[in-house]
């Protein structure tokens, strides 16, 4: 299967993994996924027999080698919700004689989500090998549509994340779709009203501070990266939007460092650029130095794989900042062995 992800090599940073973690189910409690519900193919697929669909055993990234998911030398991948999307529109997955497979819906993957059991909280027997890891559906929030459902798989848990920004893992379906059933609809009430605090962040004499105005609304103006998302150090430097050290606006100018690092452990790939002013245009030292970074030559370990897990750059990238899929936001300084220019 490792040979037909071809498609998300563009957009996808890989990563060595570590070894999946023991499960935990509850004793003596019937699961709520049994193995005797699937049929298993020796393509790697299983079918349910409950819903008719037909899943790939591995998520994208592993390989069937015909008895379990492998691990050691396979490489696990993660995307953003529109790339996945994209690079299922623009070439289809073939696999097991198929080339039909779509990411499932939020109720296609609830099906999957075995509660008595966690880490992973599936069936580890028809998914073996299989990651505690946050999977993408393609369902979108009907609340707002810059946000799509994912399920953690570590405890079978729900949540509706950016689509731009937020990178998680793909498990592949095939079959008739199920139709997501709506979701529940917020109820209003009248409410006392409540004195407003001064919380450091939030301006309390502004009206807009009772307003919910859709991100993509307030942001469309903005200029845009090659990835379509935000980029944000243009809108700042344009003049566009202007960071506060406090929030009425009268405190010091931003401390703008104006050094850049370059990392040149990249292999093949071009060096690192680190531009401190575009980081100190909005932070200040001490939100990153040193419970992110040690401030001292050697002391970081900085790598993809530790990135995608949330460590280092990970920590804003892919969360509050551009994802960590455009690669050439970084990876930006050519070197003899570096590939041509893609950006």
């Amino acid at each position: 299967m490792q040979a037909l992800i071809g498609w998300i090599l563009a957009v996808t940073v890989v990563l060595a993994a570590g070894p999946v973690l023991a499960q935990l189910c509850e004793p003596g409690v019937t699961p709520t996924v049994p193995t005797a519900r699937f049929t298993t193919h020796t393509d790697g697929t299983v079918t349910d027999s409950t819903t008719g669909l037909t899943w790939m055993r591995c998520p994208q990234g592993q390989h069937w080698d015909g008895a379990t998911c492998t691990e050691g030398r396979a490489w696990y991948m993660m995307n953003s919700w529109d790339d996945a999307m994209r690079g299922l529109a623009r070439k289809p997955v073939r696999y097991g004689g198929h080339e039909d497979w779509r990411l499932p819906g939020l109720e296609e993957l609830r099906t999957l989500v075995d509660l008595t059991c966690r880490d992973p909280a599936t069936n580890a027997e028809v998914f073996p090998n299989t990651g505690s890891w946050n999977f993408w559906t393609a369902t979108s929030s009907e609340w707002n549509d810059a946000y799509a459902w994912r399920i953690d798989f570590a405890t079978g848990r729900e949540n509706a994340d950016l689509k731009l920004t937020s990178s998680y893992h793909i498990r592949l379906v095939r079959g008739t779709f199920i139709p997501p059933a709506q979701e529940p609809r917020l109820e209003f009430v009248e409410v006392t009203p409540v004195v407003r605090q001064i919380d450091s962040i939030h301006d309390p004499a502004s009206e807009a501070l009772g307003t919910l105005q859709d991100p993509v609304e307030a942001t469309s103006t903005f200029p845009r990266s090659s990835a379509g998302t935000v980029d944000w150090v243009r809108t700042l430097q344009a003049g566009i939007i202007e960071p506060r050290t406090t929030v009425s606006g009268d405190g010091p100018p931003m401390a703008e460092l104006d050094f850049t690092i370059v990392m040149a452990e990249t292999r093949e790939m071009p060096y690192v650029r680190f531009p401190h002013k575009a980081h100190t245009q909005w932070l200040d030292c001490s939100n990153c130095h040193p419970a992110i970074f040690v401030p001292q030559a050697g002391a970081n370990p900085v790598n993809m794989g530790a990135i995608l897990q949330g460590e280092f750059c990970g920590r804003c990238h892919g969360r509050v900042a551009f994802s960590v899929f455009e690669c050439e936001r970084c990876h930006n300084v050519m070197h003899r062995d570096a590939p041509e220019r893609w950006w």
